[in-house]
């Protein structure tokens, strides 16, 4: 097993389809990255997708806002495993591997231009 993946190991979580990771507008302390599975970001008012993530793709980044809130739903659509970093974790990390900061913020950006996307095609 590689180095990498022993840094995450402890962190893993087992996800079952319909299992509800966290919901709209709960306190919102950690960071989770896909290992294998997909689950789908929601708006709990009218169940819309905002975007279907996979692995590779993270979500939780509310929780590098000390205090901020959940600000989408989201649930498990195929059987998951999620790391589940909790922010003091994450920002240690961060602060000593610029390459995981580097890439948190490019996925970030990616993943915000796809939310907007869609967000936007539900107004037409």
């Amino acid at each position: 097993m590689s180095e990498k993946t022993d840094v995450f190991k402890k962190y893993v979580n087992q996800f079952k389809k319909g299992d509800t990771v966290y919901s709209k507008g709960e306190d919102q302390i950690h960071f989770y990255i896909i290992n294998k599975g997909k689950v789908q970001l929601k708006l709990d008012e009218d169940d819309s997708i905002l975007i279907s993530l996979i692995k590779g793709d993270f979500f939780g980044e509310e929780s590098l806002n000390e205090g901020q809130l959940a600000a989408y739903t989201v649930e498990v659509v195929e059987d998951s495993a999620i790391i589940k970093i909790p922010y003091q974790s994450l920002t240690e990390m961060m602060k000593k591997n610029t390459t995981i900061s580097l890439k948190i913020l490019k996925k970030l950006s990616e993943k915000s231009l796809k939310m907007l996307e869609n967000t936007l095609s539900m107004t037409k």
